[in-house]
């Protein structure tokens, strides 16, 4: 089942993106981030659809991210600082997908996932990663069924 198509995850991008961030963003092409550069977060959605949404994007750009969201100097900006933006960004990107869906579904909290399990979803075979560009840094959202069938990148 394809939950939503490129189009309809740009739109939700942009939405959340110029909601939260006031930044643009744009389709990218595939840029390769070494994984000791980025941090990637997830939230699960259950019901009527299983599955489950990745966020991943450098910490730089999320250092500029939560600086604009916290208001703060860009050297005052925590590692905490980091993951309450990118788990946040996923939440509100999980949240709107959610409620695209025809039918009930829950959404749980947003995580960070660690090396091994972002690592784990990046190489699930099926998954797909839709590639953006904001602020000139790379991004890249995937939308994981939880069946073989279901695996879907928007």
């Amino acid at each position: 089942m394809s939950v939503l198509n490129v189009e309809e995850l740009k739109e939700i991008v942009e939405v959340v993106w110029m909601t939260m961030l006031e930044l643009p963003v744009e389709t990218g092409l595939s840029v390769e981030i070494d994984k000791n550069e980025y941090l990637t977060a997830s939230v699960a959605i259950s019901g009527a659809w299983q599955g489950s949404i990745h966020l991943k994007t450098t910490r730089d750009f999320l250092t500029r991210a939560a600086s604009r969201v916290f208001m703060k100097n860009s050297e005052e900006i925590e590692l905490q600082d980091r993951v309450d933006t990118v788990t946040e960004l996923t939440n509100m990107i999980g949240g709107t997908i959610k409620s695209l869906l025809p039918e009930t579904c829950d959404l749980s909290l947003p995580v960070l996932l660690t090396e091994h399990s972002a690592a784990a979803a990046a190489d699930e075979s099926g998954v797909n990663w839709v590639h953006f560009t904001s602020d000139g840094s790379p991004l890249a959202i995937a939308i994981v069924g939880n069946s073989a069938d279901e695996s879907v990148a928007a």
